[in-house]
């Protein structure tokens, strides 16, 4: 535990160096962050080889299939440990976890299948290993990209920069696909040693130039994010007040209407439209911080969780 403790002050003390402070900006890490998505996509370019791999290991085709489930398992179960470790640490930790993670799987698979030093069900066990440790890679990657560019940029930009991180992480497959077919089809284990050293270089610039505000020393950058916030805020209220008036101008334009009717129309208009400015001004003042216990008490995240599992999760059943 203490030497747990040790490590854990360590990363907090981590700070950028200067001269990375100077050079690096958010649209920089937008580019690294694209980059890292879209080599975090990797294990779904697994059908491409999945055929050579089989003869090559004289596997049946239950087998070879666990292989691609091992990729996904790696993925969406682990994680969550990156989310945690970047919410406490920043990207720093993370990309050298993706680093790490992606080359010894990739590195791995060449060694041990090229070698042959083990062979049989230890090498299917080995395999496995291998293929679970590139989806945790894959992870940790897909965390440090999203979440790090998620902080940097304005909430009004935040869909589009999510949606393109995005992107570049379902379009790895093509990616990854085409370079194999043109540049190493059929030899699966060039593809694998450079996979792992690409992919460990790419994390490496991950580890450079992605950053998060709040372990940032530049507190001008900090104030102007705050300033655009509020800015937002102050733009949010006065679109409802705007909406308002029109509803009054037009409320007031009806002269088939006593002056009775409209007396108690304003005061009614009043009452329903004053409710949504002020809870929509408390939803942005106010920041709800849950943690993973209470999350996971919580009815409303199964729901979504046993919703997403079943409606997105079962297009990867093809992988």
């Amino acid at each position: 535990m203490e030497q747990i403790s040790k490590i854990s002050n360590y990363l907090s003390s981590i700070k950028r160096p200067l001269i990375l402070r100077k050079i690096t900006n958010k649209y920089i890490a937008l580019i690294i962050g694209c980059i890292l998505m879209m080599c975090s996509g990797t294990q779904y370019a697994f059908a491409a080889y999945e055929e050579i791999l089989k003869e090559m290991l004289n596997l049946s085709q239950k087998e070879v299939t666990f292989f691609g489930s091992c990729l996904n398992f790696g993925l969406y179960f682990f994680i969550v440990f990156p989310g945690l470790i970047f919410d406490k640490y920043g990207p720093f930790p993370t990309s050298i976890m993706a680093g790490v993670f992606l080359f010894f799987g990739y590195a791995g698979l060449w060694f041990f299948i090229s070698t042959e030093l083990v062979s049989g069900f230890l090498l299917f066990v080995i395999c496995c290993i291998s293929f679970t440790t590139i989806g945790m890679g894959s992870g940790s990657g897909y965390i440090s990209a999203l979440a790090t560019n998620t902080h940097l940029f304005h909430i009004k930009h935040r869909g589009k920069v999510i949606g393109l991180l995005v992107s570049m992480f379902g379009l790895s497959s093509a990616v990854f696909t085409t370079i194999y077919a043109t540049l190493f089809d059929p030899d699966v284990l060039t593809l694998f040693i450079v996979l792992a050293i690409a992919l460990f270089i790419i994390c490496i610039l991950g580890v450079i130039f992605l950053y998060k505000i709040d372990d940032d020393d530049d507190d001008d950058h900090k104030e102007n994010v705050e300033n655009d916030n509020i800015e937002h805020s102050l733009e949010t209220q006065n679109e409802e007040e705007n909406d308002i008036n029109i509803e009054l101008d037009d409320f007031n334009n009806k002269n088939d209407i006593n002056n009775e009717k409209k007396e108690d129309y304003d005061d009614h208009n009043d009452r329903e439209n004053e409710i949504p400015i002020y809870t929509k001004m408390n939803q942005i003042k106010h920041i709800y911080d849950l943690s993973v216990l209470k999350l996971f008490k919580n009815l409303d995240f199964w729901l979504l969780f046993m919703l997403f599992m079943v409606t997105v999760g079962t297009s990867l059943i093809v992988i």
